[in-house]
């Protein structure tokens, strides 16, 4: 692998739990800085694959397991539990904390943000308080505005009054995923929407740290904070100046097959940037760096990079 791995803690902002985080530095010459805000359910380095692509590309890789997720977490009771109120609110803190320390140590790179599905409302709500900070922000696998949100928040309410707030509820995830797979053929796994590449499908399967189920008080937070993003005010908030990337496959279903991922484009043009693009891949799902074809996806990436380093 072309990276030399740190590995190292901080308190996270909710002042009771410890936040892991990871560094992979080039072997080469440095160019840039690029920051993970890993999704829900997995941890920074499931990422290792693509992270030794990056950084053989002069690119040093850094990020934190949130909050109730693996290297971030007292004991496996604690996975999918993020605090009993605004642990989002936390996660996008703990996020900005590693930008900040990171930045101070190489202050002379350019710094991008890239945040994949519940990352990307994460890596969102960051640059929307934060933003000046930051060089250019990548969104992959994010969503638009879910009209079944009302519902979900009063399910989750009802759920967390009835069981408590680390219960994890079946019905709960039956409700958030339930359908992600209607519109595939030849269903092998309800996890087929991540990708299509079925060792990687296989290998998320077989991994403790990504099939825990979220408890009542993640789901609120994971709903919190995607209403969060949702709203105008925080479209007017992302720095114009700020460029901006948003990746997804057309076949993803968090982002409704492309429908939600052209609505916050659409949002986002309205407010014009400096540099701004959105990418729909034909036939990617969920994970487009897991997926067939995921050169295409490399090559944007380093390619937006890049122009951070002219």
């Amino acid at each position: 692998m072309a990276f030399k791995k740190t590995v190292g803690t901080y308190p996270s902002s909710n002042k009771s739990d410890i936040i892991k985080y990871y560094v992979y530095e080039p072997e080469g010459n440095v160019r840039a800085m690029m920051q993970l805000s890993h999704g829900m359910c997995e941890y920074v380095e499931r990422y290792e694959p693509h992270i030794s692509y990056f950084t053989s590309q002069g690119i040093l890789v850094f990020g934190n397991d949130h909050l109730g997720h693996k290297g971030s977490v007292k004991c496996d009771e604690d996975l999918g539990f993020m605090g009993s109120r605004d642990g989002w609110m936390a996660m996008v803190e703990d996020v900005h904390t590693l930008s900040r320390k990171m930045k101070k140590e190489h202050p002379d790179l350019p710094l991008i943000l890239f945040g994949h599905s519940m990352g990307s409302f994460i890596a969102r709500a960051v640059i929307g308080k934060f933003g000046k900070e930051y060089d250019g922000a990548i969104i992959s696998g994010t969503g638009g505005t879910n009209k079944m949100l009302g519902l979900g928040f009063t399910m989750v309410w009802l759920s967390r009054r009835l069981r408590g707030e680390r219960a994890r509820s079946a019905f709960l995830k039956k409700l958030s995923f339930g359908s992600y797979n209607k519109r595939y053929q030849n269903v092998r796994t309800p996890e087929d929407w991540l990708c299509r590449d079925e060792a990687v499908v296989d290998a998320y399967r077989q991994d403790k740290y990504c099939m825990f189920s979220f408890t009542t008080a993640g789901y609120a937070d994971l709903l919190s904070v995607l209403d969060h993003v949702s709203q105008d005010r925080w479209y007017d908030a992302v720095p114009k100046e700020l460029p901006l990337l948003l990746i997804s496959g057309d076949m993803d279903p968090v982002g409704d097959f492309g429908k939600g991922v052209l609505e916050v484009d659409a949002r986002l043009r309205m407010r014009p940037h400096v540099e701004y693009n959105c990418k729909l891949y034909p036939g990617m799902r969920h994970e487009v760096l897991n997926e067939i074809g995921k050169e295409e996806v490399y090559e944007e990436i380093v390619n937006f990079v890049n122009r951070r380093c002219e």
